[in-house]
């Protein structure tokens, strides 16, 4: 380890200089010092720098993917592999998705064909950050072999396609972004805004169905995998009898459904929606988490996402996310929320009612947090 690099972790665990760190990793990086840049990093991972060493072992990852070489590439790979932690893993993978391309990607995997443990899952992360934020990842051989070798291998991320399937469009806009290149396309992406909802309308006189709940446990468990480290989750299948037809759905129904979260609560705000903003909110929320939960990354909420999404569908477990696509076309959703009675009113409120292909059944879950 060079001098420089011990100064600055001795400083920082005497005077908890993070600032001094970071400008000192600043520096490195523009000057292309990445074995610095390395060396620092892996002192981190291994407990050196005091209280600090988190978030700067992030700052440093986050230049050491910018700088796209392959040594700054293989010195993540060599973090992940001496110093294994899924989470961590999973945020270098989102540093990577961010900053790389898939000829860096594919370069990584030829260097590295027979990487295991934390060093293969650092890869099949980085494979699906990269889709979700629309590499051509499917026109990398590397990339085909190594995504077919996770299928056989009954890897969770091997049955996701590699790429972007319609109902994931709106799930580019809630990936983390980092430093000043991250800065701009947040302000581009706001600029763009988002697909519009249309506000449905207040209740009307209409005559309910007859609302009978559907308890299957498995259903349940899986309308709430993107929200299930959250505080309250709510999730429910409910048959209506006669069906209703998507264009007959109102806050009416809403306030039907046996629902803990809309009970007494004063106000009611639902919004039709495609089914890429609902899947968007359920992406987001197990990607990026709750109020204590940080949640698991881009590669694995998709994941999460997926499976909750085919359980409003009525999509039986294990539907490829390309089955679920297509049936979404077919399904009326919405987006609800509820201020002042269950939902907590913060940044972490979700609310998605699916209305399936029939108007029969709908599903909805409900999920809110807070510290």
């Amino acid at each position: 380890m060079g001098s420089e690099v011990e100064a600055v972790l001795e400083q920082l665990e005497r005077a908890r200089d993070a600032e001094g760190a970071c400008k000192a990793a600043d520096g490195w990086a523009e000057g292309g010092r990445v074995a610095d840049l390395a060396a620092l990093a892996a002192a981190l991972a291994s407990g050196r720098g005091g209280d600090e060493r988190t978030a700067l072992l992030d700052h440093v990852t986050e230049k050491l993917a910018a700088a796209k070489s392959p040594e700054a590439v293989d010195a993540i790979l060599a973090l992940a592999h001496t110093s294994p932690d899924a989470a961590r893993t999973r945020a270098f993978a989102s540093r990577l998705g961010f900053a790389t391309d898939v000829e860096t990607f594919g370069a990584a995997l030829l260097r590295h064909p027979d990487a295991s443990g934390e060093g293969r899952e650092l890869f099949a992360c980085w494979l699906h950050e990269l889709v979700l934020r629309g590499a051509p990842v499917a026109e990398v051989p590397a990339a085909r072999s190594f995504h077919e070798a996770l299928a056989r291998s009954g890897h969770a991320l091997g049955g996701l396609p590699l790429r972007l399937l319609p109902c994931e469009r709106e799930a580019t806009s809630y990936l983390p972004m980092f430093g000043e290149a991250g800065l701009e396309e947040a302000v581009e992406s706001l600029q763009r805004g988002s697909v519009s909802m249309r506000t449905l309308p207040p209740p009307a006189e209409h005559e309910a169905p007859r609302i009978e709940t559907e308890e299957d446990a498995g259903t349940t468990a899986r309308l709430a995998e993107a929200v299930r480290a959250w505080k309250k989750v709510e999730a429910k299948v409910f048959r209506l009898t006669p069906p209703i037809t998507s264009g007959d759905v109102g806050k009416w129904l809403l306030r039907a459904l046996p629902l803990a979260s809309l009970e007494g609560a004063p106000t009611l705000t639902a919004d039709r929606t495609s089914a890429d903003q609902a899947f968007g909110a359920l992406f987001a929320a197990a990607a990026n988490g709750g109020a204590r939960d940080p949640g698991v990354g881009g590669a694995y909420g998709r994941l999460r996402a997926w499976t909750s999404f085919a359980a409003l569908a009525g999509m039986q477990e294990g539907a490829r996310p390309d089955e679920v696509d297509g049936r979404a076309t077919q399904i009326g959703f919405v987006l609800f929320r509820a201020p002042g009675g269950w939902f907590f009113d913060v940044a972490w409120d979700v609310g998605v009612l699916a209305l399936r292909e029939g108007g029969a059944t709908c599903a909805v879950v409900a999920a809110t947090d807070a510290d």
